[in-house]
Formats: structure tokens, C-alpha cells, sequence
């Protein structure tokens, strides 16, 4: 996937408003916004003045994901649940593991499955999965820090990128998000997700961004084995 696209006017992107956002000083406030809607901001993130070397990473990063998020036709958000889809995902984890490789900060992917999905669909209508969809969906966008990417996996999958978080921390966002998921119910079914969590954490690791949600996707695998509504860290 291209991450570089070449704005154009004929592509109704404001060119102008990029390069404002672009010259804004390195300790602002920046806002990342979707399908060039400035009220629509997926993350906000601040710089502090006394990280300089990772407030210049943060910031190219952001400008770079300026650009591609303010192009009208690159679409990078899921329709039904508001988060991200699988495109933003690959564009931030691409830039997560690139400074992974060269920093040696931690990185953790969480992957999200819900349970009981297709029981919802079949008893109660897809409408009611899409109730249930939108409800996990809020929970995941109110426990992410602000520095965090969540996106729509597939069906009945979800994906959060946490940027330098260990294994055991990100342990602990997945035992949140599961635990507030436990208290929500659609039709009388009462909502439950298998969570599985991996981590790159050793400087000169080889492994890549796929290898990295294969590891977390397999450990979410187990939890749902293991009867689900539980979550599995890679490796334990």
C-alpha cells in the first residue's frame, strides 16, 4: 500500500489547510483527521517539550498522516462502528514498527474477538450484531489513550495498536476493555470478548508488523478456545 499519496486539488483536498498543520510548532496539539473532516479527529496527541527526539518522530509521522488521512478518497475509517479499518491500521502500525525498529520502543497489538456474534445474528437479526458491534466499539475508543490506534479487523474483530507498551501493560488495557465489556447486554445476551496480546519488546528483533498480529491474533485464538471471555498474552 502506497503512504505517500501525491495530494491534488482535483482531488479535493485542501492543500492549504494541510500546510498549516504541517508549520504547526512541534509541542502543539496536533489533530489527525479522516476523509478531510477537521471535526472528525481520530487521535490527539501531545508533544512535551522535553522529549525533542520523539516529538520530531511523533511529528513527521502525524504529517505524513496528515496527508493521507485529508485525501477525500482514501477512506479510512469503518462505516458501522466509527473506529478505523484495516487501511488506517496498516498505515500506523507501518510507522509504529518502522520506529520500533530504529528506537527500540516497545509496541503491543491487541486483538479483539467477540463472542457469541453469530448467536446474536441468528436469534435476534444482524441489527442487533451491529448494536452489539457499535457498543464494543465505544468501550475500546473510551479505554484507548489517546496516543492509541483501534480499527475494525473483519466481522467480529477488532485491532488496537499501543504504542510503547509492554506485554504486561497491555495485559492490562485488554482486562479493562474485557471487563467493561462484560457489563453490556443486547436482546438479553450479555456481551463478552477473547482477547489475545503480543508484544515487541527486544531491540533488533527481525520480526515484522505481520508477525507481530499473527502472535496476537493466535493467543486471542486460544482465549476463545479456552471458552472465551478471557485474555490470553502470547506466550503465557
Amino acid at each position: 500500500m502506497a503512504l505517500r499519496p501525491t495530494p491534488s486539488n482535483d482531488a479535493g483536498v485542501d492543500l492549504e489547510r494541510i500546510r498549516k498543520e504541517q508549520a504547526k510548532p512541534r509541542h502543539a496539539r496536533l489533530r489527525i483527521m479522516i476523509a478531510g473532516d477537521p471535526n472528525r479527529p481520530i487521535r490527539t496527541i501531545s508533544l512535551p517539550r522535553r522529549l525533542p527526539l520523539i516529538a520530531s518522530v511523533v511529528v513527521g509521522t502525524l504529517a505524513l498522516a496528515t496527508v493521507v488521512l485529508a485525501c477525500g478518497s482514501w477512506k479510512l475509517s469503518d462505516a458501522l462502528t466509527g473506529l478505523g479499518n484495516l487501511r488506517l491500521y496498516q498505515a500506523c502500525m507501518a510507522a509504529e514498527h518502522a520506529r520500533f525498529a530504529r528506537y527500540g520502543e516497545p509496541l503491543s497489538l491487541v486483538v479483539i474477538d467477540v463472542d457469541k456474534l453469530k448467536r446474536i445474528n441468528d436469534e435476534h437479526g444482524h441489527l442487533a450484531g451491529n448494536e452489539a458491534l457499535r457498543a464494543i466499539a465505544d468501550v475500546i475508543r473510551r479505554e484507548a489513550r489517546e496516543v492509541d490506534v483501534a480499527a475494525r479487523y473483519g466481522g467480529d474483530e477488532f485491532l488496537v495498536v499501543l504504542p510503547h507498551t509492554t506485554l504486561p501493560r497491555a495485559g492490562f488495557f485488554a482486562d479493562r476493555v474485557r471487563d467493561a465489556v462484560r457489563q453490556l447486554t443486547v436482546h438479553g445476551v450479555r456481551l463478552s470478548v477473547s482477547i489475545g496480546v503480543a508484544a515487541l519488546s527486544r531491540p533488533g528483533s527481525t520480526e515484522t508488523a505481520d508477525d507481530l498480529l499473527q502472535r496476537a491474533d493466535a493467543a486471542a485464538y486460544r482465549a476463545k478456545r479456552d471458552g472465551g471471555d478471557r485474555t490470553c498474552l502470547d506466550g503465557g
